[in-house]
């Protein structure tokens, strides 16, 4: 299969770069660090955080350039081009283009059950981490203060869950059914 070059109509963001999510994961737990430590906070840990995030970001572009490849997408730029498509609710008018884009739909339609699971089992440790800080630690401010936070996120990811699966299958059903595209590379 031969890589599309995908034309940019549609920009990604600059918060959707590899160097940026790993800025997520970097200021918070820095932030964190800093509270807990105050100004007696190690140099070791500090330099920890930076080497965690600086090897999130290698990851992260790694897994966009192994996924840009497995969708035959020229580079992981177009990757997110397409994404962003998918954000925006454009289908292209190339059919290169749109078999690329029902491949990335296709994909990201048969990864849903396990970000379902994923969220499902990040809200069960929320609420075993507010059982134990309740019973054994005995902190029920805090424990409260836990409990509000499980409860925004699995409502915010619930939503979040629904609207993304709600723009996959508008997509989907605008890309039509598909067949002889090429789908197959995917299985």
């Amino acid at each position: 299969m031969t890589a599309v070059t995908v034309t940019a109509s549609v920009r990604p963001r600059r918060r959707d770069s590899a160097w940026v999510c790993a800025l997520w994961g970097l200021v918070p737990t820095l932030c964190l660090h800093v509270l807990l430590f105050g100004p007696t906070l190690p140099v070791e840990l500090a330099v920890l955080d930076l080497g965690m995030s600086v090897l999130l970001a290698v990851w992260v572009g790694a897994r966009r350039r192994a996924l840009a490849r497995r969708l035959g997408v020229g580079t992981p730029h177009d990757l997110l081009v397409l994404q962003r498509r998918i954000a925006c609710g454009e289908v292209p008018a190339d059919p290169v283009e749109r078999a690329a884009l029902r491949r990335l739909v296709r994909l990201r339609q048969q990864r849903r059950w396990r970000t379902r699971r994923i969220v499902s089992l990040l809200c069960l440790l929320y609420l075993l981490v507010v059982t134990w800080m309740w019973t054994v630690v005995g902190d029920h401010v805090l424990s409260a203060l836990t409990l509000v936070v499980a409860v925004l996120y699995a409502v915010l990811a619930g939503r979040l869950l629904r609207r993304t699966a709600a723009r996959l299958d508008r997509i989907a059903a605008a890309l039509g059914d598909g067949d002889g595209d090429g789908l197959g590379v995917l299985h």
